[in-house]
C-alpha cells in the first residue's frame, strides 16, 4: 500500500490490527552486555540462585516487523493492574495449562536502558520490560535446562493492542508527520522507518505473556540476562561474557563463532608461551 492510502485507511487497518493477539517477534542482537541500569533494575535476593531467571521480555523504541513503536506507557497500566495474571510461557503456547508456563512471574517492570548496553550503537536510553521468573523444572524440565545452559537468549510477548495512532514521513498529512518527528528522533533503529516511511504508534495495549522463543522475535532486543563475569575479547576488543567452547570451536558470545575461532585457533604454535597457554585455559574453563 502507498502512504496515500495508508492513511486514508488508517481507521480501518487499526481495527484490523486489534483483532489479533499480536506475538512479538524478537529482534536479535549479539548476546547482551550486563549493564548497571539492568543490574540494578529489579533486586534479587540471591543471584546465585539458578532457578531466578532475569529476562528483557520487550525493548520500546525499536520498529518491529509488525510495523510498530512501542513507547513509553505502552505496557505500564496493564502492568499495574494486571502484573500478577502476566505469565512466562514456553513459545506462547497456552493449551497446557500449567504445562505451558515453565515457572511463575515474580516481578515485571519497565527500566530505562542505555542503547549501548544493548549492543545498539546510539547514544541515550530506551525503555525495556524486564521480568524475573522463578523457574520451575516440573513445569518444563526441557526449558529449565536450557536456561540453566544459557541456550535461551530471545522472548517474545503476547499482547493486545489497545491504542495506537499513524506515523507518516509526509508533510502532506499534518498529524500523522508530527506523530513521525514526535517518534522517530528516539529509534534504536532509524534506518528501518526510513526505508518503510511509516509505523505505528502503540500508545497503549494489554500485556498478557512473554515466551522464550526459539527465533529472532519481532523485537530482537529480547535476551536473558546472565550474571557472568566480563571478559576481554582478544578478536573484538568487547568486553563479554566468558568464551565458550562449542564441538572444539572457541566462540566469542560477542563477535561471533567464526572470527573468535580463526583469532584463538589458527595463531602460530611457537608464539605460545606458557602464559599464553594458561590464559587461553582459564578462559575457556577447561
Amino acid at each position: 500500500m502507498t502512504i496515500d492510502e495508508i492513511v486514508k485507511n488508517k481507521v480501518e487497518l487499526a481495527n484490523i490490527k486489534k483483532l489479533a493477539i499480536k506475538h512479538c517477534d524478537s529482534v536479535s542482537n549479539s548476546p547482551l552486555k550486563e549493564s548497571a541500569d539492568i543490574a540494578k533494575s529489579i533486586e534479587i535476593p540471591n543471584e546465585d540462585d539458578k532457578s531466578l531467571q532475569k529476562v528483557i521480555a520487550n525493548t520500546y523504541y525499536w520498529l518491529d516487523s509488525h510495523e510498530d513503536v512501542h513507547v513509553k506507557g505502552t505496557f505500564t497500566k496493564s502492568i499495574q493492574e494486571n502484573k500478577r495474571k502476566i505469565y512466562h510461557l514456553d513459545n506462547h503456547d497456552s493449551k497446557n495449562g500449567y504445562r505451558s508456563k515453565v515457572g511463575n512471574v515474580k516481578d515485571i517492570q519497565e527500566i530505562e536502558v542505555r542503547w549501548r548496553d544493548l549492543g545498539i550503537n546510539k547514544n541515550g536510553k530506551t525503555i525495556c520490560v524486564i521480568g524475573v521468573t522463578e523457574l520451575n523444572e516440573d513445569y518444563n524440565k526441557q526449558v529449565f535446562d536450557a536456561y540453566e545452559n544459557g541456550e535461551i537468549d530471545q522472548h517474545s510477548v503476547g499482547m493486545v493492542y489497545l491504542d495506537m495512532v499513524l506515523a507518516v514521513n509526509d508533510k502532506n498529512y499534518p498529524e500523522e508527520y508530527k506523530n513521525w518527528n514526535d517518534v522517530y528522533p528516539l529509534l534504536g533503529n532509524p534506518e528501518e522507518a526510513d526505508s518503510l516511511g511509516y509505523f505505528w504508534i502503540q500508545k497503549q495495549a494489554k500485556l498478557k505473556e512473554f515466551s522464550c522463543v526459539l527465533w529472532d522475535g519481532s523485537n530482537s532486543l529480547t535476551p536473558a540476562i546472565k550474571n557472568e563475569n566480563m571478559q576481554t575479547c582478544d578478536t573484538c576488543k568487547t568486553d563479554t561474557p566468558n568464551l565458550v567452547v562449542d564441538s572444539g570451536a572457541i566462540i566469542c558470545k560477542v563477535c561471533g563463532t567464526k572470527k573468535a575461532e580463526k583469532s584463538l585457533l589458527e595463531q602460530e604454535p611457537a608464539a605460545a608461551t606458557q602464559e599464553d597457554t594458561t590464559k587461553f585455559l582459564s578462559l575457556i574453563k577447561i
